[in-house]
């Protein structure tokens, strides 16, 4: 799968330095683990131990903490370059806000073993609702897990999911284990790449209205959904029926459709446009008695980071964005602070390849996180 960042726009430096001043900094640090995971499941031959990837931040305190399990989307294309980092900037988001955050790679992902049990092979109904739990199987023993750390504090937990992640964590909201209390579905759903490799499709749509409807029927934990209107993987129509669908048979969803964002609504979604909606999901978790701490836990994100000469701010989150993605990966940019990069490419010469395409003017800077 590629990813290519461009510009920012002024306004996401407006709204980052809004959502600053709504969050002022408290006293304290955050920690960083990178955990591998002995997590149980049931097979045809019954139990087996796979160890999942995963990445953990938290409030440096030595106290317990709610917990927040944030799950990545479905990209077939590179499932074995999916990594928890990618997730990193969310995690340090609810950190911040006082939560113990894991990022993970679900089984057969990244470095997580074990073997995918979130491909669709038909295009049913049923098909997709096994999707949504297979996927909800895996947060649920992460969950389980975390909640033995004695800096977790098990009652209160919280489920957040993107793309698949989202449609994961739907299925988790329908047969939720101890301890969930919420959980926020960031533009959940099951799309597949079009032949092409040029976008993506969601094969029979009145299907996965179905698996959504059905799912909403043992569904009561409060939920909150965003969604953008030029998101490329779900059409605002179909996004409508699938509330329709869940909330009409029981689902307890708020639902919040963002605006078209750069191109694509899909990247709403990373760095740059986080506070877009992260007020949504502050103003939801205030709501449902979830809100930790009046202001944000202090946090650089530069700490470390060599960056290339000559950068600006807008494309530093840039940069940011790509040092967490996965490899094969290349930044380029140029004179004229024109910037592009790619992740999970075949291989880094191709990643090379297409980080210079349609980049005026433009060298390679960093080759899988490091100078060439």
């Amino acid at each position: 799968m590629t990813l290519s960042v461009w510009r920012l726009v002024p306004v996401v430096v407006l709204l980052l330095l809004a959502s600053c001043a709504a969050n002022p900094v408290v006293p304290g640090s955050l920690v960083t683990e990178q955990l591998m995971l002995p997590a149980t499941f049931e097979g045809q031959q019954g139990s087996y131990v796979v160890h999942l990837d995963a990445l953990v931040i938290r409030p440096d305190d030595n106290r317990r903490h709610p917990l927040v399990v944030l799950n990545h989307g479905l990209d077939g294309h590179a499932l074995q370059q999916t990594s928890p980092r990618e997730m990193r900037t969310l995690a340090v988001e609810f950190a911040r806000r006082g939560w113990v955050a894991i990022a993970f790679s679900r089984r057969g992902y990244g470095k997580s073993e074990g073997r995918s049990a979130e491909g669709v092979h038909q295009y049913t109904a049923a098909e997709y609702e096994r999707v949504a739990r297979s996927g909800a199987t895996d947060i649920r023993e992460v969950i389980r897990l975390m909640a033995e750390q004695p800096y977790v504090d098990p009652t209160r937990v919280l489920s957040v999911g993107v793309l698949a992640g989202g449609f994961a964590t739907i299925g988790l909201s329908a047969d939720p284990p101890p301890g969930l209390v919420a959980a926020v579905n960031l533009a959940g759903g099951q799309a597949s790449y079009l032949p092409s490799g040029t976008g993506f499709v969601v094969h029979n749509e009145e299907a996965l209205i179905e698996a959504f409807t059905h799912l909403g029927h043992t569904s009561r934990i409060p939920m909150l959904w965003i969604y953008s209107v030029n998101d490329s993987h779900f059409n605002p129509t179909l996004v409508h029926q699938l509330f329709k669908g869940f909330n009409g048979t029981g689902g307890q969803a708020q639902f919040v459709e963002d605006t078209a964002w750069n191109g694509d609504g899909h990247s709403l979604f990373g760095r740059a446009f986080m506070s877009v909606w992260m007020h949504d999901v502050d103003a939801f978790l205030a709501a449902h008695d979830l809100k930790l701490q009046d202001g944000l836990i202090a946090f650089d994100d530069d700490a470390g980071v060599t960056y290339p000469p000559h950068i600006n701010p807008k494309s530093k989150s840039g940069f940011l964005d790509y040092l967490d993605a996965g490899d094969h990966k290349a930044f380029a940019m140029s004179p004229a602070l024109n910037w592009k990069w790619v992740s999970k490419s075949p291989n880094t010469e191709v990643a090379i390849k297409q980080a210079l395409e349609g980049c005026d003017g433009c060298s390679i800077v960093s080759v899988d996180g490091r100078a060439p």
